[in-house]
C-alpha cells in the first residue's frame, strides 16, 4: 500500500502526457462503458468520461479518492476497490489499466 500521503505520490509519480492520454483516448469509441483500473486521482477518468457513454473508475486508495472525487460528471462512477477481489461490472466494453514503472 501506498502511504498515508497517497494524493501526493500520485501527483509526483505517475505524470502522464497528453500522447499517453491521447493513446488510450483514441481506442473509446462514444458508445463504450468504460472501466479503469487503478484510477489514481480521476486524471485520465475524468478524460474517458467525455469521450465514453460511461466510465467506472475503480481505486484502493481512498486517500487518493478523498481529494479527487469532486465534481464529477454524471457518467463518472467511482468506486472504492481492490481489483484483485472485484468482478467485473456487467457492460463494460473497455477497460484500462495505466501503469507506469
Amino acid at each position: 500500500m501506498i502511504p498515508a500521503a497517497a494524493y501526493e505520490w500520485e501527483r509526483l509519480w505517475a505524470p502522464y502526457d497528453e500522447p499517453t492520454y491521447g493513446e488510450v483516448l483514441s481506442a473509446v469509441l462514444p458508445e463504450d462503458v468504460v472501466l479503469e483500473i487503478g484510477a489514481g486521482d480521476l486524471r485520465l477518468s475524468r478524460r474517458l468520461a467525455v469521450a465514453a457513454r460511461e466510465v467506472i473508475a475503480w481505486e484502493i486508495q481512498a486517500d487518493v479518492l478523498h481529494k479527487s472525487a469532486y465534481d464529477l460528471p454524471p457518467n463518472l462512477k467511482v468506486w472504492h476497490v481492490d481489483a484483485r477481489q472485484a468482478s467485473v461490472p456487467p457492460g463494460v466494453t473497455t477497460t484500462v489499466l495505466l501503469m507506469r514503472n
